[in-house]
């Protein structure tokens, strides 16, 4: 008896398979290259793109001086301070606290709170490195 010889059945459409998973990925390639650029390119907000040039440090936004915050860095300022008032030992909100003054162009008062941080931080956990 001849015994026949089927060649593999589904070779075909596993190589069909594997084109057409190359074609997918080559178009969501491309087309998220063309959104991305088209989006840059139309200067999005948030665009790093088309951005101001970078202030100084500490210089904060413009007009926003330590006599003349915004009213939401007033609001937040006041907030700190009395949350430090009813909490001062928690250490991340001196440091917060410290950002707000250091935004503000408070050098001084940035630094007694990062100070005051740092104290608090090592009397709460003294052989930790990390604010984990």
């Amino acid at each position: 008896m001849k015994t026949i010889k089927n060649e593999k059945s589904g070779a075909a459409p596993r190589q069909v398979l594997y084109i057409s998973i190359l074609i997918s990925l080559t178009i969501g390639f491309v087309a998220g290259s063309a959104y991305t650029s088209f989006k840059l390119a139309d200067g999005v907000p948030g665009n790093r793109v088309h951005t101001q040039p970078a202030q100084a440090p500490g210089s904060g936004s413009p007009g926003m001086t330590q006599d003349n915050p915004s009213p939401e860095m007033a609001a937040r300022l006041a907030e700190l301070e009395a949350s430090v008032q009813q909490h001062p030992e928690d250490a991340r909100t001196w440091a917060t606290l410290g950002h707000v003054y250091f935004d503000l162009n408070q050098p001084d008062k940035a630094i007694q709170a990062y100070e005051k941080s740092l104290a608090w931080r090592r009397k709460i956990r003294p052989y930790s490195r990390t604010w984990g």
